[in-house]
């Protein structure tokens, strides 16, 4: 048994290259709360949490959160209960906090990552072996193009695939025959070799949704 002695909480910003929207956002990027979490054998594990007060779980049932309710939540709810607990034991400790504390995901999911990251650097694993073991070498990262203008987003797209990135996520949902555009513009200019995959956030009624939006769009590399 490895007893957790603290767990932290701490806001950040980091600063960002442009201004990024997505569909149904209205607050800013940029924020972050840190969870740090010590064991008595003085392993520190790293937690993250990206609360947004307009954004959460299907139908407004969840989330919720700020950087404030974030950093209340784990100093004076979360970290009361778990100091004294094992930190490998992160399914019991994702049971406390449940029993302590109703919704508050990022939170408990901030805490959760820095439970995982403990336990794997306290045993000498990383994360991955702890969870049963790798099943692919590497994993595509994709680069997210937020909603702009289509020049724009065309251009930050190309200067992307320029560093090396294959696999794009394009923010949509706001007008349709733009997505449109764009997806096509896109798998025109990049051909079969990067894959895209539209986003809406839930933006996109199918009522008012163009046919090649509905269901499955079928375009050569769309992932």
């Amino acid at each position: 048994m490895v007893k957790i002695v603290s767990v932290q909480a701490y806001p950040f910003s980091l600063p960002t290259r442009r201004d990024f929207r997505w569909a149904g956002m209205l607050g800013q990027l940029g924020n972050f709360v840190l969870v740090r979490i010590e064991t008595e054998d003085g392993v520190v594990g790293y937690g993250e949490a990206t609360p947004l007060p307009d954004w959460g779980g299907d139908f407004s049932r969840h989330a919720g959160e700020t950087i404030s309710t974030v950093i209340a939540m784990v100093r004076d709810v979360l970290a009361p209960a778990l100091i004294g607990h094992d930190v490998t034991a992160v399914t019991e400790a994702a049971s406390i906090m449940d029993r302590v504390a109703v919704g508050n995901v990022y939170a408990k999911c901030a805490v959760s990552i820095g439970l995982y990251d403990a336990w794997g650097k306290s045993v000498g694993l990383p994360v991955y072996k702890l969870l049963g073991g790798a099943v692919r070498e590497s994993v595509p990262v994709a680069h997210m193009v937020g909603l702009m203008p289509e020049k724009e987003a065309l251009d930050e797209a190309i200067l992307a695939v320029e560093d090396g990135v294959r696999a794009l996520q394009i923010k949509g949902g706001v007008d349709a025959e733009r997505d449109i555009r764009l997806v096509a513009a896109l798998r025109k200019e990049f051909g079969d070799g990067v894959a895209l995959r539209l986003d809406a956030n839930q933006a996109m009624a199918m009522s008012r949704t163009p046919l090649p939006l509905c269901g499955v769009w079928l375009m050569p590399g769309l992932a």
